[in-house]
């Protein structure tokens, strides 16, 4: 069989049997692709048929004692192990024998059927009967010698046998007289031979087995003393020799049993159903030869008989003269039936049968037995003396059974191949029918531990990421090796504890009796639930409408003006009856379906279930939805002029508050809510008296359109006349000093700048607005702030969900004007750049990071294709394609890629490597401070192809378990265990399956526990998980170390990477243990804290790097990411740590309290950033948010100190700084540090930009004002209000392309600006986006480098 396996499927008509035929293999290294049989040049009679090919086979056989063989105690072959391997079934039980159901015999040829098995253990017990002949005649021989020897008599024995005695029975024709041993003769058994002359013998066999009994009297009882066996159901049947009697009842019912006429006629035991393998137990034989002079390329009877006819038989062998060089069998569909066919062997046999045997035949059985012996170096007649070669030559094969066995020779015949007179033939004999032969399920027994398998490693992830969740829930509940530090804040937890829960049931308008406090003033009618969580003034109403509940302690009031609060007392009857009947209704009976008057005030009582009351109830949620479509409705008349009597809503139509409902209103707290303002402030109280222009307490539908029409269609003068009477409290037209005071402390209240309303400088702006008199008039209260808008700015009040509304009103009406006018609004509006220009530009300025990724990514599929490629087509050895399809290519390929990926991946994680190279001229082409971006990348490139590569052996695995374990010789490292079908569990359970199956649950708890989620929740989880690294290696290594397709190649990728991340590693290793003492420990506003150290001698860092630490005293030695705050050139090393996450918010904690012990740090670092980079520029522009500007307080000082001390040294000639942050007291640690920055530029090198982004859009009347005076106190001091810096603050979100043009424009002679980014991702990605579109629209470059946090 060829190997791979190449197979033909053909159906030579339609009601014949589908035939299976597996190829002949070839040597491809020799011209033309002969196909032909492998080591059976001599197998007929060199004795491999008994001893085996090798001497291995041989001495699995051996005694070792006095050269004997190994035969149990019937005298049969041992059952203990097989020789060799035999997938053909059973034709009694139909599956493969086990090996201890299984002779151990070295051949599988022998092991068809039981008459070949008995005429082996004859020749074996003949072996042991030589031998102690031996024994005898040389006793101090040892017993290699003794082997050896009886080893070549038996040889002997046998090819004078087959030569001398067969043959000449079969072809009725001798062979010549020996002469010589002739190396020019070519020994190799012909094609004619295999195909024709060689399965003459089928013809002579008869359809039964017969066992006789040897001590029966004469022939003539034969019937009461025989046993029969069909041929077909024999085959490869261990079960019919079990004793030494056995063996002789077959060996005498053989040599008494006629054979079959010799005619062209095939019983149907070897021709219909013959033996085959699992694929096919029952096998056509005339088909399947027939398929096999195809595969041979044998030439036709005629002309291999005319072949014959001109060569003599004794002259030069034919040996391959008559195959054709077949590659490709064709197209078996085509050929037609048998009756058309030219067939070698059945045309044969249909010529000259008078003379039995086809003298075709003869001539070719003469050919090729003389070639077989004059070829052979060692044919006994040459190796032997002239008299062992007359001793051999008396032996016949009827010797050799009476040596071997206890048969008479009285009662056997004469000849050992014939019949004489002395026992008659046996004639007809009616047997058993052929069994029919399931073809083999392979994948039987499989389905539910595959099934299984795949929904385990399917659920591998998922189960992760449930862990994953688990693990961060587990760490918000319980902080770990941390909560020692929160032991004094026991009471503090539980206390909080019960607030979130009242809160959490309060937020669903359920206030529970036992947590709630619920008072009642009957003076002024108001009930408080919660303290201020919710208030009921029944005096706004004369009726009101409570649902008593009837299976539950508990009631509903119906509060048309807010939710419907559920008061929830359980089953505490008592106390329900005291606050509704007692509190709320003056100790009135509660009486379903009733009325209760108290002080003029009607209470509807009527009665529910108390799952109806929760169902029919208006919650918190649905009060919300109502004032969202309030607010939506009175935004819709704004821009589409409904009238305020009617028309169609765009919204839901929820609770009472429709278009068409003018009793709609809402609160002052609802108002401070749509103005994201406290309810208590001043500029809400204000500004609701107002819009509250009927003084009811309540703001209408009404109401709120016309200050929204006034406030967002009015003129500048209108709206400043708007605020001016809100804080006009005595409505004289004029402001006072302390009405003055009160409007601008109700805008200042937004920058929480309380510090300022009590400094001089503000009086002074006070002072300033009043010009001296006691109150200030609306003209000059106009002239002061009417210069507050900016070109192209709409001045409004900022409502929640405003912009939206206006923003999608404004794009309405632009699409009507481009209608109306589509030539106007094309050449007004800004051109943009093509697609083609855009991609140029993004290129330009991420050229770097381009290319790496280009390169990386081709090389990945570069891989891919070139294993794809191979293994789907180039490799047709190794057979893969044709026994598992596509799935192994897309395996391999996907191997491939892994290799490729994970070796890469340690070389992006060499920070000491990057911090080195980022000083050298390779920073210019390769972007290193991008590489955990490209780590990230090599992460989802990784995954992928693993996914690809388990995807790729799901299908591999389930076509390698429906494959015949023949058809697996394409994988020569695989061992299947003798006598069993190796199903998915060898395959899942193997050193591959094993390896993969922890490989996929490796990677899972790595990518889960490295997805942003689970790192921003348990850090530490992350960090244990990451070190995994060094099995997930160990596991790729072993994974494919049994070289079942190639030589492992995944060192190949491997070794590099891991030499030079060890060497980094080690680096790190060096010096990590660096202890530092924390000097300084300052706690500052918005949960940060500064630590200071002295800096180690070995600590040498350039601003806008960073370094990770570990505190021991926390339990652990993770380390974390810091950038340094503090500037190179100072003495102590500075960090600025964020209280976000378990780990930060306990070195907080730690460091802030008052314990004289301050514990120790481990530093690691430092490690090379992208902000370092900002000197190589001459303008750099620095962006920070939040925690994101520690970098920048570096680089401010650095910056600051180098351009003081030698400014021709620095390359960078100009830093603009712009800091983004919600509050700026939130890190008034940073403006000291600006300010002391500031104070030091004497050469006025810096520009600072503040953008506070808690304020409202510049289309606020708020900010607007507030701009008003801050540019008013910056014209006097020079500084701004807010931060005491030399920029003026910007309120809201910066235009960061409009920056960057501008700044273009400034510097136009630069082409290439670098911008660094520090915070949010959001902030980061905005940034970047920037960079692209200014870059689009200039002729420069803004180079980004960012960091994320």
């Amino acid at each position: 069989m060829a190997c791979p396996p190449e197979l033909v499927f053909w159906q030579p008509c339609p009601s014949c049997p589908r035939v299976v035929y597996t190829r002949r293999l070839y040597d491809t290294h020799r011209s033309g692709f002969l196909r032909r049989h492998v080591n059976v040049a001599t197998s007929f009679i060199d004795g491999s048929l008994i001893y085996g090919t090798s001497s291995t086979a041989a001495s699995l056989q051996r005694s070792f004692v006095s050269g004997q063989m190994r035969l149990n105690d019937e005298g049969l072959p041992l059952r203990d192990r097989l020789l060799v391997e035999s997938w053909y079934p059973s034709c009694r039980t139909g599956r493969i024998n086990e090996a201890k159901d299984t002779y151990s015999i070295p051949s599988s040829q022998v092991l068809e059927n039981p008459g070949l098995v008995a005429l082996t253990t004859v020749f074996l017990r003949y072996h042991n009967v030589k031998a102690s002949q031996l024994v005898l005649d040389n006793p101090r021989a040892s017993d290699e010698w003794l082997f050896q020897e009886t080893r070549r008599w038996v040889t002997a024995v046998l090819q004078n046998i087959i030569a001398y005695e067969w043959l000449p029975t079969l072809a009725r024709a001798e062979l010549p007289p020996y002469q010589h041993y002739d190396p020019t003769v070519d020994p190799a058994v012909s094609a004619e031979a295999i195909i024709g002359a060689l399965q003459y013998y089928r013809t002579l066999v008869r359809s039964v087995l017969l066992s006789r009994d040897p001590t029966s009297k004469g022939c003539d009882d034969w019937e009461s003393h025989s046993d029969w066996s069909r041929l077909c159901n024999s085959f490869h049947d261990n079960s019919f020799l079990q004793t030494s009697a056995d063996l002789e009842r077959l060996l005498f019912g053989m040599m008494t049993l006629a054979a079959g006429a010799e005619d062209a006629t095939l019983v149907e035991d070897v021709s219909a159903s013959w033996f085959g393998p699992l694929v096919q137990p029952r096998r056509h034989f005339v088909f399947w030869n027939h398929l096999r002079q195809l595969d041979f390329g044998l030439m036709s009877y005629a002309e291999i008989d005319d072949a014959y006819k001109n060569v003599s038989v004794g002259a030069a062998g034919h040996g391959h003269l008559h195959q054709r060089d077949v590659r490709d069998m064709g197209n078996m569909g085509n050929m037609g039936n048998m009756s058309a066919m030219s067939d070698f062997f059945s045309t044969a046999l249909q010529v000259n049968m008078e003379e039995r045997i086809p003298p075709l035949f003869t001539a070719i059985l003469m050919d090729q037995f003389r070639r077989i012996r004059d070829g052979d170096r060692f044919w006994f007649e040459r190796t032997m003396s002239a008299e062992d070669v007359r001793k051999v030559h008396r032996v016949r094969l009827m010797d050799v059974i009476v040596n071997a066995t206890n048969l008479n020779a009285s009662i056997l015949p004469t000849t050992s191949f014939g019949l004489d007179s002395r026992c008659a033939a046996i004639g007809h004999v009616d047997a058993e029918s052929c069994r029919e032969l399931d073809v083999w399920d392979f994948f039987s027994g499989s389905e539910v531990i595959f099934v299984v398998s795949w929904l385990v490693l399917l659920l591998i992830p998922i189960v992760t990421i449930v862990v994953a969740f688990l693990c961060a829930a587990r760490r918000k509940r319980m902080p770990g090796v941390f909560g020692r530090l929160y032991k004094e804040a026991t009471i503090v937890r539980e206390a909080d504890k019960v607030k979130r829960d009242f809160i959490a049931q309060a937020d669903q308008g359920v206030f529970l009796s036992e947590t709630t406090e619920i008072k009642m003033d009957p003076t002024s009618h108001q009930l408080k639930l919660g303290g201020k969580q919710l208030t009921i003034d029944f005096s706004e109403r004369t009726e009101w409408d409570i649902v008593m509940g009837m299976d539950h302690a508990g009631f509903l009031i119906r509060n048309p003006a807010n939710y419907d609060p559920v008061i929830d007392c359980g089953y505490d009857r008592q106390r329900y009856e005291t606050i509704l009947g007692d509190m709320i209704l003056g100790g009135a009976r509660l009486v379903p379906n009733s009325d209760v008057v108290v002080d003029g005030i009607v209470f509807h009582l009527s009665h529910g279930t108390w799952k109806n009351i929760l169902r029919t109830r208006k919650s918190p949620q649905d009060r919300k939805k109502e004032v969202e479509t309030f607010f939506r409705t009175a935004f819709r008349r704004i821009y589409t002029d409904v009238p305020l009597d009617g028309g169609v809503d765009d919204g839901p139509d929820v609770g009472q508050c429709g278009i068409y409902d003018s009793t709609c209103t809402i609160s002052r707290r609802e108002l401070a809510k749509a103005l994201a303002l406290e309810m208590n402030s001043s500029f809400v109280k204000h500004l609701f008296e107002v819009i509250d222009a009927d003084k009811d307490g309540r703001i209408s539908l009404t109401e709120l359109v016309s200050a929204l029409v006034l406030l967002s269609k009015g003129t500048t003068e209108e709206k400043l006349k708007l605020m001016f009477r809100a804080f006009d409290e005595d409505g004289d037209q004029e402001l006072s000093y302390k009405e003055l005071v009160a409007m601008l402390r109700s805008l200042f209240e937004l920058t929480d700048n309380g510090h300022y309303l009590e400094s001089s400088d503000f009086q002074a702006l006070v002072e300033e607005i009043m010009g001296g008199s006691e109150s200030i008039s609306f003209s000059s209260f106009l002239t002061f702030f009417g210069d507050m808008s900016r070109p192209r700015r709409r001045i409004s009040v900022d409502w929640k969900g405003f912009r939206d509304v206006q923003a999608r009103e404004r794009r309405h009406a632009a699409r009507q004007s481009r209608r109306a006018n589509p030539i106007s609004h094309v050449m007004h509006r800004i051109q943009p750049k093509s697609f083609g220009e855009v991609i140029l530009c993004y290129a330009q300025n991420y050229r770097r990071q381009l290319v790496i990724t280009f390169l990386y990514l081709m090389t990945c599929l570069a891989l891919f294709i070139h294993k794809f490629i191979t293994y789907a087509f180039f490799r047709e050895e190794l057979g893969l394609r044709r026994i598992v399809g596509y799935g192994g290519a897309f395996s391999r390929g996907g191997a491939a890629v892994i290799s490729f990926s994970f070796s890469l991946q340690l070389l992006s994680m060499c920070r000491n490597l990057f911090t080195v190279l980022r000083n050298t001229p390779l920073h210019l082409f390769i972007p290193f401070d991008d590489n955990v971006t490209f780590h990230k990348l090599i992460s989802y490139v990784g995954l992928l192809f693993t996914v690809i590569h388990v995807v790729g052996y799901a299908f591999n695995l389930y076509q390698l378990t429906t494959q015949p374990p023949e058809y697996l010789c394409s994988f020569p490292a695989l061992k299947f265990e003798a006598g069993k079908m190796p199903d998915f569990t060898y395959w899942l359970f193997g050193v591959p399956g094993i390896t993969g199956v922890l490989l996929i649950l490796v990677i899972s708890i790595i990518y889960v526990f490295a997805s942003t989620p689970a790192r921003r929740v348990h850090y530490r989880a992350f960090w244990m998980t990451h070190k995994l690294y060094v099995p997930l290696y160990v596991l790729v290594l072993l994974h494919g170390s049994l070289n079942i397709l190639q030589e492992p190649f995944f060192w190949l990728f491997f070794v590099g990477p891991c030499i030079v991340f060890v060497l980094d590693k080690w680096m790190s290793l060096r010096r990590r243990k660096v202890e530092v003492e924390i000097v300084e420990a300052e706690p500052l506003p918005s949960q940060v804290i500064r630590l200071s150290f002295k800096r180690p001698q070995s600590f040498t860092y350039k601003s806008g790097q960073w370094m990770r630490l570990a505190c021991p005293h926390l339990g652990s030695y993770d380390f974390h990411p810091f950038t340094i705050s503090s500037a190179p050139f100072e003495s102590l090393v500075s960090v600025h740590i964020r209280a976000v996450g378990p780990w930060t918010r306990a070195v907080r904690l730690l460091f802030s309290g008052s314990s004289l012990m301050v514990p120790e740090m481990i530093v690691d670092g430092p490690f090379g950033a992208g902000q370092q980079l900002w000197y190589e520029f001459e303008v750099s522009i620095c962006v920070g948010g939040g925690i994101g500007v520690t970098p920048y307080a570096s680089i401010l000082k650095d910056f600051v100190h180098k351009i003081n001390a030698d400014p021709e040294s620095v390359k960078c000639k100009k830093l603009i700084f712009i800091w983004v942050t919600q509050n700026q007291k939130h890190f008034e640690w940073l403006i000291d540090i600006m300010r002391e920055v500031e104070q030091q530029d004497l050469q006025e090198r810096i520009s600072i930009n503040v953008f506070i982004t808690q304020f409202y859009q510049d289309f606020d009347i708020r900010t607007a004002m507030l701009y008003v005076c801050d540019r008013y106190f910056h014209k006097i001091n020079n500084k701004s209000v807010f931060t005491g810096l030399r920029g003026v603050t910007n309120f809201g979100r910066p235009n960061f392309e409009a920056i960057f043009r501008d700044v273009a424009r400034e510097y136009e002679p630069l082409r290439c600006f670098g911008v660094f980014s520090c915070g949010p991702p959001v902030l980061t990605r905005s940034v970047e986006q920037a960079c692209i579109e200014a870059s689009q629209n200039s002729k420069t470059s803004f180079i980004h480098h960012c960091e994320n946090f």
